[in-house]
Parts: structure tokens; C-alpha cells; sequence
């Protein structure tokens, strides 16, 4: 099987979409539950709305979040603690300026150069501690992004798609050649259970193809 870790579905269900655009529209103005970083916010749906997302997802989900990133003009290279893959919906982007990227190959985690971050993926005051895709003990979680080990995508408004997140990974905002910050990017966060590849995934959402 051909390794694959960044899925792009361009045909989600019309009624989907509407959900996330509506779940946009509720949630932008709530206080944030987590703060990922000084630059990444996250709050996730109540269980009614979470029922909605059941209704069009094609396997059972716990966590549906709606996020915003602000600045992003350095990528914070990172594996998420806990969820194997996540199924992303963009709200607010322009593909021309806001990227993400996923480790290409499992092979190319040593080339990494890692980072000795302290930042800790909190909810409210308690730090989230367990990390279910920690390889060894002491890995670290975040790398530096050298962009010829990564596949890199342009963020393309309500297209969805899923990225493995327990490898390197990460999103960059860029302005041109300046290189400035731009426009905050808002996304529907999926947290995708069990611990299924990308490639696995692909026959789960085949009809989003």
C-alpha cells in the first residue's frame, strides 16, 4: 500500500458543508474552550450539534472543534497528543496564501531537526498530559519545517480533508513574497477515530472523493 498521510475529499456531502458554515456562524463569537497557542483557538461543539456531524459522517466521532489561526508565519512543526487523524473543513482561507503540510514519508522523522518547545496543549487550566502517539519515551513533539521532507497543500475554502496528525505537521499563512502574516483561517476540526491510516481512511470516505 502506498503511503499516504494528506487526503483531499472535493466532493462532501452540499448538506455537510452547510453544518460546518452554520456551526461557523453559531460558535465564532463563543469565549474559547483551549487555547493551543497564543496564535491557534479552539472550541468544541455542544452534543446536540455534535449529533449533526454524526448524521453526515460516514464512522463514529467524539470531537467536532471550530478553530481559528491568526498569525502563522513561522510553521510550528507538531504531532497532536492524542487523535491519529483529523478531517479539516475550511472556512475561511485563501489558497494562495494559507498552507498546510504533513511529513511526506514515516521514513523522513529522523531527518527532522526537533525543537525543545515547552508549550503544552492545554484545556482551561489542566494541561493535557497523556499522548497516545508519543513513539518513545522523550520524543519530542515539535520539529522544525524543512519544506523537501513535507507535502505541502493550499488551503482551499470548504474543500475538506484529512491529514495524519499523529506525524509531523503543521500550516503557515504567507503574504507573497513579503512574507507578512494575512487573514485569520477558520476551520471545522474532526477528530477521526481509532487508530486507521490515511490510506484506510480513503475507503471510509470514499463517496467524498
Amino acid at each position: 500500500m502506498i503511503e499516504k498521510n494528506y487526503l483531499k475529499l472535493s466532493n462532501p456531502p452540499v448538506g455537510f458543508l452547510d453544518l460546518c458554515i452554520e456551526t461557523y456562524e453559531k460558535y465564532k463569537q463563543v469565549p474559547w474552550q483551549i487555547e493551543m497557542s497564543p496564535y491557534h483557538f479552539s472550541t468544541d461543539v455542544d452534543q446536540d450539534d455534535l449529533e449533526k456531524f454524526r448524521n453526515f459522517l460516514p464512522e463514529m466521532v467524539w470531537t467536532v472543534s471550530l478553530n481559528l489561526i491568526t498569525k502563522a508565519i513561522l510553521p510550528l512543526t507538531h504531532i497532536d497528543r492524542k487523535r491519529k487523524a483529523a478531517l479539516q473543513v475550511p472556512i475561511v482561507s485563501d489558497p494562495d496564501k494559507h498552507f498546510v503540510y504533513v511529513l511526506a514519508k514515516e521514513d523522513y522523522f529522523d531527518k527532522l531537526e526537533s525543537i525543545d518547545e515547552k508549550g503544552e496543549f492545554r484545556s482551561g487550566n489542566k494541561p493535557e498530559v497523556e499522548w497516545l502517539n508519543q513513539r518513545y519515551p522523550g520524543m519530542p513533539m515539535f520539529h522544525k519545517f524543512n519544506k523537501k521532507y513535507f507535502e505541502v497543500s493550499p488551503v482551499e475554502q470548504f474543500i475538506p480533508y484529512i491529514n495524519d496528525t499523529s506525524l509531523p505537521h503543521g500550516g503557515y499563512h504567507f503574504d507573497g513574497a513579503k512574507q507578512q502574516p494575512v487573514s485569520e483561517r477558520w476551520f471545522i476540526s474532526v477528530s477521526l477515530p481509532d487508530r486507521m491510516s490515511v490510506s484506510q481512511r480513503e475507503k471510509v470516505f470514499v463517496d467524498w472523493l
